[in-house]
């Protein structure tokens, strides 16, 4: 920081006080960051790769081979709605707001409103209930916040 300081310095010029207050000013923001940044508790560790399988019987999700099953049964999905299905099947009850799931799955800002959410969701329900699966098992809405793969 010291250097860029003084570089600086050099091109603009100026009084030696003046300069001197910058640079002071400056090391102090840099010690005060290096202590925020130390206070900051350690990121737990979190695999970006989704697991191989999630198996949730009788629903088994295997993610590499891009096989979902219900029951031994195949159920055949769209690219996104795997996705969907995926993204869900991370914390299964765990209830994932509309713009984590619009982000996480479509790469959509958070900003943005659409119904594309609602439609897959409701494609994956209905094959999912074709395949076997009670009605309102999985896949479930919760009004005004988003979507969970089970009941908790």
């Amino acid at each position: 920081m010291r250097d860029a300081v003084a570089a600086y310095r050099r091109k603009v010029g100026g009084d030696n006080r003046r300069w001197f207050e910058v640079d002071a000013a400056a090391q102090r923001a840099v010690a005060a960051l290096s202590e925020a940044v130390k206070a900051l508790p350690p990121l737990p560790a979190v695999s970006a790769r989704p697991a191989a399988v999630y198996d949730l019987a009788p629903l088994r999700i295997a993610v590499t081979a891009r096989r979902v099953t219900f029951k031994k049964r195949e159920v055949r999905l769209a690219k996104m709605e795997l996705g969907l299905l995926v993204a869900l099947a991370r914390e299964p009850s765990r209830v994932y707001t509309k713009a984590e799931l619009l982000r996480d799955v479509w790469g959509y800002p958070s900003s943005i409103r659409t119904r594309t959410l609602d439609s897959h969701a409701s494609r994956l329900r209905r094959k999912l209930v074709a395949a076997g699966a009670p009605k309102g098992r999985y896949v479930i809405a919760v009004w005004g916040v988003g979507y969970s793969l089970v009941k908790s």
